[in-house]
């Protein structure tokens, strides 16, 4: 647990200091070369790392790039059989994972008033439970991130690009398709739902037979009782920052005005996954990954607005921090999953 305590208030620490955006900026895109080499370098760290590691001996061996492409989140296989090609190990998947899932961020970052913040709050979560326990989910939510960036931008056809390249990577990103019709009209639940309705059968049908085994496995569960312990308290977290955006909408509106539209679809996205949560737990957990990175853009819009004079900005600066700094924490303290994975911290650089 001290190893990634400590990461987290260096950084954070870090983070406070910086108080012109350029610097932010520079910090962040160090950091982002840090998570690659510490999330990309691990060994035997992260619940995933034996399953990979089977996945990558058995699996790639004998597969040429034709088959593997059209496989089941065909860009995953991509990468494994380009290491495999390139006469590298599972390693090698890790670290070019860990690069691209960096980049991403810092890209996502830019968003944000302090970039630096931004990336340091996303340590717990997006780069300890995510990219370091869960390599093809943490992929497509990095490809998600540029979509959300685009949406920024009003990028439509962008948006919809790289839902699809996230898709490569774990199916059950496509369930966000509908965002792309909405990335150049204003937001709003009637129109969230009319855009849920129309490009659903799209995504249904790029989904294909994979639909029938979530349904078999997550909503069914013909494969035995299947939950995600946590993935409630996640959602909670996920929560806060748009519940105070809901709260001080015209002030965030007001002071965010481009970003405003993204933090507003996914606080309705957030309110509607308690529907998503009631039938499955584990679909719960994984929309939750997928949304988190625009709910920590709020939280870092939101804590500046609601929290802007005298000593009142201080802890408005602090705020983020301390949410984030209580729940690594306490998931270190309170859950047998962290001990079991992710402690001692091997690396096989040192």
């Amino acid at each position: 647990m001290q190893i990634y305590l400590a990461i987290y208030l260096f950084w954070a620490f870090m983070a406070m200091a910086a108080r012109k955006r350029s610097h932010s900026m520079v910090l962040a895109a160090l950091f982002a070369l840090f998570v690659a080499m510490f999330a990309g370098t691990r060994d035997e760290v992260g619940c995933d790392f034996r399953a990979y590691a089977l996945r990558f001996e058995y699996l790639y061996q004998g597969l040429d790039w034709w088959e593997g492409m059209w496989m089941t989140e065909g860009g995953f296989n991509l990468l494994n059989i380009l290491m495999r090609d390139m006469g590298f190990g599972i390693n090698a998947v890790f670290m070019a994972a860990a690069a691209i899932y960096a980049a991403c961020m810092l890209r996502f970052s830019t968003l944000a008033p302090r970039p630096l913040a931004w990336m340091v709050v996303a340590f717990p979560i997006l780069v300890l439970q995510l990219g370091m326990s869960g390599v093809r989910q943490a992929l497509a939510t990095a490809f998600l991130m540029l979509a959300y960036h685009a949406f920024v931008q009003r990028r439509t056809w962008w948006v919809l690009g790289w839902i699809v390249v996230a898709s490569l990577f774990h199916q059950s990103a496509i369930i966000l398709l509908p965002i792309a019709a909405l990335a150049r009209r204003q937001v709003s639940l009637k129109r969230l739902i009319v855009a849920t309705i129309i490009l659903s059968p799209l995504a249904g049908w790029l989904i294909g037979e994979r639909l029938q085994v979530y349904n078999d496995r997550y909503v069914d569960q013909i494969y035995g009782e299947n939950s995600a312990d946590g993935a409630w308290f996640r959602y909670a977290i996920l929560m806060v920052p748009f519940l105070l955006l809901e709260w001080k909408r015209k002030l965030v509106r007001d002071a965010f005005p481009d970003l405003f539209p993204l933090l507003r679809l996914c606080s309705l996205i957030g309110f509607s996954l308690l529907a998503a949560g009631l039938v499955s737990s584990v679909a719960l957990h994984r929309m939750v990954f997928y949304v988190l990175p625009v709910s920590l853009l709020a939280l870092c819009c939101v804590s500046r607005v609601v929290f802007a004079r005298g000593q009142s900005a201080r802890f408005g600066m602090l705020l983020p921090f301390l949410m984030y700094g209580l729940y690594i924490s306490v998931w270190f303290m309170l859950s047998a999953h962290s001990a079991s994975c992710y402690v001692p911290y091997r690396s096989w650089l040192l």
